[in-house]
């Protein structure tokens, strides 16, 4: 596994476990987050994003983790398991610019009558 020190800052963890993480970006700008999840599988274990915390728990008959981390203004989390590492693809809504289009409101002409001054 490797580490990334700006990303380890930007997902400064809530909650230690002995769980280790790394931290990425794939090539569309996603951050790819990975961490170790042994003995655990996708009937025992729980991901969830509330408020800027991601949140992964789980629970076998031997152990217990959970792990937070500050994700911050994510738009979206993909996620995957396989062979005891947990995979998920944070995509960024920094990276996704939605062009605003400026309205400019007309102003009604009125015609003044000599007579009105």
């Amino acid at each position: 596994m490797f580490r990334n020190s700006i990303l380890d800052e930007l997902f400064n963890p809530v909650f230690n476990t002995t769980f280790e993480s790394a931290y990425s970006r794939d090539d569309d700008g996603n951050i790819v987050m990975e961490i170790e999840v042994p003995g655990f599988n996708k009937d025992n274990l729980n991901v969830e994003v509330s408020d800027g915390i991601l949140t992964v728990e789980g629970q076998t008959d031997k152990r217990q983790m959970r792990k937070q981390y500050s994700i911050g203004n994510i738009e979206d989390v993909n996620a995957s398991i396989q062979d005891g590492i947990l995979s998920l693809t944070l995509v960024d809504k920094a990276k996704h610019v939605k062009r605003i289009e400026l309205n400019v409101p007309q102003i009604e002409e009125k015609q003044v009558q000599l007579e009105d001054i």
